[in-house]
């Protein structure tokens, strides 16, 4: 039974600074673009369940070129941590399961994807085709997060030209030895200037998207040096962001790094009732944070995505929330995001 003092914050824990182009563009984008962000903060805030997810992360590979330490990926490699009890084992998505994901995803009216989850994107061989494929399809939304380094002016034109909608970037400081302290196996200049290309390029052939955002990851080493990376991009790319670090170690399960969560009254985690996760294996997860994959809801091989996301396992992760128990699921006990939106609201 719905508690309905629960409320859902939604996207509090992301701060960004919007250039007068993003706001511009997104006004352009037509009644359709403002219906489909408008059911994203809404639907969550009155447990409107859809017929499918607003979003579809489709995870094309989890493999990636950098071993950057606050990523979850580094830790279960370098650890051997399990994976939905079995070994972290990399690959790539084939086409053909992409290409039944996008045709299911248009039947139900899903109106974005993003091509990624632990991976690098760049690193798939498909992905301008996959960029294309989805856009033809009619997808109205397709983004990718990616660390900029095979972002050269080869692939950067072919995306723009593929209609990708928006590029978002990860660069997460903006002085050189402490960004490649972080994003190890990654050239500071080399990136920087991919980084530029894409929106010089893009106005250069006339085109509207991608949108393009830098993010960085607030830790405690690279907190400080914000005013300066928002000042070496705002000029460069259309938005300037920022996300809280989430402890690692709490979503892999360290027991000895435990920190002990308390429970955040009234809160409910959006994720649930706005995107699903799809691994580049067909494994399906609820949220971001189930690296390991602890709450598989299902395969994308085996189901089709509308029977998963009413199944009877989602729906009993909704229903704990909506009652705000919460804490009492293991996974959602040891997230931080109830504590980041507790804090957003000081």
């Amino acid at each position: 039974m719905r508690d309905k003092s629960i409320k859902i914050p939604v996207d509090q824990n992301f701060n960004q600074f919007k250039s007068k182009r993003a706001y511009e563009l997104e006004d352009q984008k037509g009644d359709e673009y403002k219906k489909y962000r408008e059911k994203w903060v809404q639907n969550p805030k009155n447990f409107i369940l859809e017929d499918g997810p607003i979003n579809l992360d489709i995870e094309i590979t989890n493999c990636c070129n950098l071993k950057c330490p606050m990523c979850p990926r580094t830790v279960m490699i370098n650890d051997n941590v399990p994976v939905n009890g079995g070994n972290f084992n990399t690959g790539f998505m084939e086409f053909s399961l992409y290409k039944s994901l996008i045709d299911q995803a248009v039947e139900l009216g899903i109106k974005a994807v993003k091509l990624n989850w632990l991976g690098e994107p760049t690193m798939h061989k498909d992905l301008v085709k996959m960029v294309a494929y989805a856009k033809d399809k009619g997808i109205l939304d397709v983004l990718i997060n990616t660390n900029g380094v095979f972002v050269n002016k080869k692939i950067a034109k072919e995306l723009i030209e593929a209609g990708l909608d928006k590029l978002l970037f990860s660069f997460d400081s903006p002085y050189k030895e402490d960004y490649e302290k972080i994003r190890i196996g990654a050239d500071y200049e080399e990136v920087i200037e991919n980084i530029k290309y894409v929106n010089k390029l893009r106005n250069d052939l006339n085109k509207i998207n991608p949108i393009t955002r830098v993010s960085m990851v607030m830790m405690r080493e690279n907190q400080h040096q914000f005013k300066d990376f928002l000042d070496m991009f705002k000029d460069h790319v259309d938005i300037v962001a920022w996300s809280e670090y989430t402890n690692k170690e709490e979503l892999l399960g360290d027991e000895r790094k435990r920190i002990k969560r308390k429970k955040i009254k009234n809160f409910a985690c959006a994720q649930l009732w706005q995107r699903m996760f799809v691994s580049w294996n067909g494994n399906i997860a609820v949220c971001c944070a189930d690296v390991k994959m602890e709450y598989a809801i299902g395969n994308a091989f085996k189901e089709k995505l509308k029977d998963i996301w009413k199944n009877d396992r989602y729906q009993y992760l909704r229903n704990m929330h909506m009652e705000g128990k919460y804490d009492s699921i293991p996974i959602c006990s040891k997230c931080d995001m109830p504590e980041f939106y507790e804090e957003a609201k000081k």
